[in-house]
């Protein structure tokens, strides 16, 4: 997520404002006796707008709990979820904001301020939360590493960038938990695979997206994959896959370091999703 899908996503929301405004105006002319209790029976926009924001809530709230799906989404599409995904909400909501308060002062509406005053007020909370979820949260990151040099996330929301640092120290690039958050664009959400994949790639790291029958021996190391969190769901946190010891994975999980894992164990939590990478 960069800023510019932030402001992106917000600017979209403003000009649905005034599109909102002018969409008031015009119901006012076809239907000069158009008020707030018959305009969802006279006009389509607001019932469009709400639908609209139901069907990104709902596409959020799936996709969230269904990390299968996301993991087919394509690239572009994902490296840029956040923006599509608020373009979509604040959209309709910055219309309905608009054709309300419009219509409101333009038919004198008695609790036309309070109305005004509660739109802008409910408009700028949500504005705020969203910038706060979409804030990048590279400069608040610390420095731990292991005893052996490996790298630990600092942050609940920052594994996916200290396994990418661990992957690009098995390549031979020395970096840091805080910059590849920074590269990664990572925010209190997190990174997807998309970030990860742009991240490493301003490295000079290509890496390739998998899907196989979670068996660790048909890795090419070193990897990212996608593991179940008990805490956060399924396929919310990544680990980096450095290599095989005999009939052992060993498994570079940012929460502690490197450990030996069986196959078996390995599976219990990760379903075959992964990015094999290497030097370009």
């Amino acid at each position: 997520m960069t800023g510019a899908d932030a402001w992106l996503a917000l600017a979209g929301g403003v000009s649905c404002a005034i599109g909102g405004a002018v969409g008031a105006r015009r119901a006012r002319r076809r239907h000069p006796e158009i008020d707030l209790r018959s305009a969802l029976r006279l006009t389509r926009g607001p019932w469009i707008a709400v639908g609209c924001m139901l069907a990104a809530i709902g596409a959020g709230v799936i996709l969230d709990y269904s990390p299968f799906l996301a993991w087919e989404l394509p690239h572009l599409v994902e490296l840029h979820f956040l923006a599509f995904a608020g373009a979509t909400f604040f959209g309709p909501a910055g219309y309905l904001f608009g054709f309300t308060i419009q219509l409101a002062f333009a038919t004198s509406h008695r609790r036309r301020w309070r109305i005004a005053a509660a739109l802008i007020g409910t408009f700028l909370g949500v504005g705020i939360a969203w910038a706060v979820v979409t804030h990048p949260i590279w400069d608040e990151l610390g420095h731990a590493v292991t005893d052996d040099g490996y790298i630990l996330q600092t942050s609940s929301e920052s594994c996916a960038a200290a396994s990418a640092a661990n992957i690009a120290r098995e390549l031979g690039l020395e970096t840091t938990e805080r910059e590849m958050a920074e590269r990664l664009g990572t925010t209190v959400l997190g990174s997807s695979p998309a970030e990860v994949i742009e991240g490493l790639g301003e490295l000079g790291v290509e890496c390739r997206r998998f899907e196989r029958d979670a068996d660790p021996t048909a890795v090419a190391a070193p990897a990212m994959l996608f593991v179940d969190h008990p805490a956060t769901g399924p396929e919310s946190h990544a680990v980096a896959f450095v290599g095989m010891d005999g009939d052992q994975a060993l498994v570079v999980d940012p929460l502690y370091g490197l450990r030996k894992q069986t196959p078996e164990h390995l599976r219990a939590r990760w379903h075959g999703h992964g990015l094999e990478c290497s030097r370009r």
